[in-house]
C-alpha cells in the first residue's frame, strides 16, 4: 500500500526558470528570477543596514546549473539513476522512503564536475573567497547542498505542505563564513506563543549547531515584549554539548521552498562550509554568556 500523508497546509511554490549563468554576483541578484528569496532578501537587507553592521558579500550558483551538470557526458549514468530513484521515492511505501532518499543523496554527491564548467566555476569561487581553493573541496560543498533537497526532514516537511519533489529548485548561496563567537536567531513574533513577544535563541560558535538539526541539546532561549516594556525572560538554559568553529566560504541552500509566507523551511536544507568546521566541547561553568552579567 502507498504511504498516506497528513497535509498540514497547501503551499504554492513557483518553479523558477533555468538560468543560463553559472555564477551570479550580488549586484545582479535582485533582478534574477533563478535564485531564492534568501539571497534576494540579503541584497535588500544590505541597503537598510548602518555602516557599523557588516554583511558578507553574496553570490549564487543559480537554479539551472545542476541541470547542466546532469546533462554532461561525465554524469550520464548518475543522471539516469537519479531519474529512476525520483520515480521510485514518489511511489514508495513508508519503510522504503528512507533508504531511497539516502540513495538519492549519494547519487548527487557522486556527480563529477564537468570539464566544461570546471574552469569558470573555479575562477568564480576563488575570486569570491579571495584565496586559492581546491575544486574538490568546493565541489563537495556544492553537491552536498544540492543533495539536501532529498534530506529526510525536507522530504516529509515538503510532503506535508503538498510541495512535490519536482517543485523544489535549489540555487546555492555562497558567502564568507563569519568566525562567530556566538550565533542567534530572533523571531520578531513568537512562533508558537504570544505574538506580542519576540523569541530568541543563542548558541556558542557557528549557527549550524542551532539551525542544522544535527546537534542535540537546547540553545539559550529568551522572550521579551516587542515594545521593550519588560526585560527579557530566559525560558531555556543551554545544553548544546559542542560549539563549531570555522572560516572560509560556506555554501547555503537558496531554494524556492524557503522563506515562503506559509512555509519558512528553516533548517530543512543544508549549509555546508568548504573547509570542515571544528568541534569544541563546551564548559558552561566558564562560559561568559552564562556567568558574565555585564556581557
Amino acid at each position: 500500500s502507498l504511504t498516506t500523508t497528513v497535509v498540514d497546509k497547501v503551499v504554492k511554490v513557483v518553479r523558477p526558470p533555468l538560468s543560463p549563468e553559472l555564477w551570479i554576483e550580488e549586484g545582479n541578484l535582485a533582478a534574477c528570477s533563478s535564485v531564492g528569496a534568501k539571497s534576494r532578501r540579503l541584497v535588500a537587507l544590505r541597503g537598510t543596514l548602518p555602516s557599523s553592521v557588516r554583511l558578507p558579500q553574496s553570490a549564487v550558483v543559480p537554479h539551472g546549473v545542476l541541470s547542466r551538470v546532469l546533462a554532461a557526458p561525465e554524469n550520464a549514468r548518475n543522471a539516469a539513476r537519479l531519474t529512476e530513484l525520483i520515480d521510485e521515492v514518489t511511489q514508495a511505501d513508508a519503510e522504503d522512503i528512507g533508504p531511497l532518499l539516502s540513495k538519492l543523496r549519494g547519487t548527487i554527491l557522486g556527480l563529477e564536475l564537468p570539464l566544461e564548467l570546471a574552469s569558470p566555476l573555479q575562477m568564480s569561487v576563488e575570486h569570491h573567497g579571495s584565496t586559492a581553493i581546491r575544486n574538490v573541496d568546493w565541489w563537495r560543498a556544492l553537491t552536498a547542498v544540492w543533495a539536501s533537497t532529498w534530506g529526510d526532514r525536507a522530504f516529509y516537511a515538503c510532503r506535508r505542505a503538498s510541495i512535490l519533489p519536482s517543485d523544489v529548485a535549489m540555487a546555492v548561496l555562497v558567502q564568507r563564513l563569519v568566525e562567530s563567537e556566538y550565533s542567534f536567531v530572533v523571531h520578531t513574533r513568537h512562533p508558537t506563543g504570544d505574538p506580542e513577544l519576540l523569541y530568541a535563541e543563542v548558541v556558542v560558535g557557528l549557527g549550524e549547531v542551532l539551525v542544522g538539526g544535527n546537534y542535540s541539546g537546547r540553545a539559550l532561549a529568551f522572550t521579551a515584549p516587542r515594545d521593550g516594556s519588560q526585560p527579557p525572560s530566559v525560558v531555556n538554559l543551554p545544553s548544546k554539548a559542542v560549539a563549531l568553529e570555522g572560516s572560509g566560504l560556506i555554501f547555503r541552500s537558496d531554494s524556492n521552498a524557503e522563506d515562503l509566507e506559509d512555509f519558512a523551511g528553516a533548517g530543512l536544507f543544508d549549509s555546508v562550509p568548504v573547509s570542515a568546521a571544528k568541534e569544541r566541547v563546551l564548559e558552561y561553568s566558564s562560559e561568559r554568556l552564562l556567568v558574565d552579567l555585564d556581557f
